[in-house]
């Protein structure tokens, strides 16, 4: 029943993963088309991909992850810090599929979320708990 976060992934559309895939555009035409994703869809399969990684690695199922993460020293995380005043600028298309009926300009701004007043500290916090993985400290 926690709603804390234990680690950290990368999850910003911004520079996040871009999907392509073939779908029907609304004139009935089949395309190939390509978008960003981010947020929980894209941080979840990263961090289970390297705990499977890390499964391997130690030749054994490691099941609830919590204790080992916990008992990592501060070196296997990237401590997540406060980016003061920082944000980048996205364009969408207006209709959702190309830019004929022009962009739409949104300012997403880091280390806020949801109208929320809580940011990162060093150390564990409620945004990024432990942090991201720190690969070859992680590993070891």
């Amino acid at each position: 029943m926690r709603v804390v976060p234990d680690v950290s992934a990368i999850a910003d559309p911004q520079t996040g993963l871009l999907i392509g895939q073939t779908q029907v555009f609304p004139d009935g035409t089949v395309k190939y088309a390509e978008y960003r994703i981010g947020g929980t869809s894209l941080a979840s399969p990263i961090f289970a991909g390297l705990m499977a990684d890390c499964q391997q690695q130690v030749g054994h199922v490691i099941g609830f992850a919590n204790p080992m993460l916990y008992a990592l020293p501060a070196s296997a995380f990237n401590d997540i810090q406060h980016v003061a005043k920082a944000g980048v600028v996205r364009a969408n298309f207006n209709n959702s599929v190309d830019a004929s009926a022009g962009y739409s300009y949104r300012f997403r701004s880091f280390d806020f979320t949801s109208g929320l007043t809580i940011h990162t500290v060093v150390g564990y916090d409620d945004l990024t708990g432990r942090g991201s993985v720190n690969g070859v400290n992680f590993f070891q």
